[in-house]
């Protein structure tokens, strides 16, 4: 019996190495390995036929395999990829408040309170070609959002606009109303579906000068017919030059569709280009039209 008691120690001690090995990460298995010493009395009365007991079995409290240790170390410690990767973030943003990238500036002056941004710059002031570009105001900045893209304006290039003149308006005007001979493509501005009954007021001795007008007759003068003038109107965004309506001073500039051809002084682009742009335009922004050369 006490020589059973001493082979359940051993049992005991095994199991005990085991548990300390996986918890350990093999450290406990020498340990485990060695049975613990039972006292055995010498005072057992003698048996007639004694049977011997099995040797305790020491392969199976062996040491862990090399494959099993990494992964009890991995366990037992840090993922240090996940660690480097928190620690490479960390230093970029902190490199970022220090040291932030200078604020982007847009390419023409501009002083107004508008958050989104459409800047024109040709080449030269006497360019019949420009680009388009949208931007929006950020905390640090402005941030390009669309184009740059081709335009054609005004045969005789940028500068003081009248009824008199193919000078694409210089300067930073309002955009507050959209139409076209199309349904909305999805814009937020104000948008006006034209028929054969609207009209642009181009008549430098009418009362309605440079306004919308439906009517069924021509206002005289240069007016415009918002439908019959074709697919150039199919989609189109006024700019707002000569808001206060100054007789002669100019009248129907938009931003509309290019034929690929100069316009009267207004600006134009590919169709897709300005559906996109309508699309983005937001009233609350309080949208803007830049024009200028480079």
């Amino acid at each position: 019996m006490r020589r059973l008691l001493g082979t359940r120690a051993v049992a005991v001690s095994v199991l005990l190495g085991i548990a300390l090995t996986g918890v350990g990460g093999g450290q406990a298995v020498a340990a485990a390995a060695t049975p613990v010493p039972v006292p055995v009395s010498v005072s057992v009365a003698p048996v007639a036929a004694a049977v011997p007991l099995a040797p305790v079995t020491r392969t199976a409290v062996s040491a862990p395999t090399a494959a099993a240790a990494p992964v009890r170390a991995q366990a037992a410690g840090f993922d240090w990829a996940t660690v480097w990767s928190f620690l490479v973030g960390l230093f970029q943003q902190v490199w970022a408040w220090l040291f932030p990238p200078p604020p982007a500036t847009l390419p023409l002056p501009y002083q107004g309170n508008a958050d989104q941004v459409i800047t024109v710059v040709a080449p030269w002031r006497g360019a019949s070609t420009a680009t388009v570009t949208a931007w929006n105001r950020t905390p640090t900045g402005w941030t390009q959002v669309y184009g740059p893209v081709p335009a054609n304006i005004g045969p005789n290039g940028i500068g003081q606009a009248s009824e008199y003149t193919n000078l694409t308006p210089e300067g930073a005007y309002p955009l507050t109303q959209a139409f076209g001979r199309q349904a909305n493509p999805g814009t937020r501005l104000p948008y006006f579906t034209t028929g054969w009954w609207d009209w642009w007021d181009s008549n430098v001795n009418s009362p309605t000068y440079n306004t919308h007008v439906v009517q069924q007759n021509s206002p005289g003068g240069a007016s415009e017919n918002l439908f019959g003038a074709g697919a150039v109107y199919d989609y189109a965004v006024t700019i707002g030059y000569n808001a206060a309506r100054v007789r002669g001073a100019g009248s129907a500039f938009f931003l509309h569709v290019s034929n690929g051809q100069p316009t009267a002084g207004c600006v134009a682009v590919h169709r897709d280009d300005l559906v996109n742009l309508l699309r983005w335009l937001d009233p609350g922004a309080r949208p803007a039209i830049v024009i200028g050369s480079a």
